[in-house]
């Protein structure tokens, strides 16, 4: 891709809710269209962008409209390289966008996290909650 003509680019972008949305471009690259490049560092090189970093990457889409937006994924034995579609970085965006003003609205409830949490019951049948020192504090914060 070249010499980067741009690092950790601090990105915003305004999606009603009253907090912006933030976030740090690794590298942009000049071209037609001009190139975002996410750098991914990992033990294990991903088959396809995991769907947490296409929300990243339309975030970025959005607040760079005119950039190609890329995921590099360097291991210590390969790399790959994934770039996001611009269909679905739209989707992704209006997803995002719906899921952060109902988050908004849950807030609104109280101001009391304790009041908050009575709201969910968690299943700690997902592997998030295999520690037990999670489950231990998962069940203290939720009372179950």
């Amino acid at each position: 891709f070249g010499k980067p003509i741009a690092t950790q680019t601090a990105l915003e972008m305004d999606i009603g809710i009253g907090v912006p949305i933030v976030g740090f471009d690794d590298f942009e690259f000049e071209g037609t269209p001009k190139l975002s490049i996410d750098l991914k560092t990992t033990m294990r090189c991903p088959s396809d962008m995991p769907d947490n970093h296409k929300r990243q990457g339309a975030l970025y889409q959005a607040m760079r409209p005119e950039h190609k937006i890329m995921f590099a994924y360097v291991t210590p034995k390969k790399h790959a390289i994934y770039e996001l579609n611009a269909i679905e970085a739209k989707e992704l965006v209006e997803d995002f966008k719906i899921a952060a003003k109902r988050m908004k609205q849950l807030l609104a409830l109280s101001n009391d996290a304790k009041e908050l949490a009575t709201i969910f019951a968690p299943s700690y049948s997902s592997f998030y909650w295999n520690d037990p020192a999670m489950r231990s504090e998962g069940k203290r914060i939720f009372g179950l």
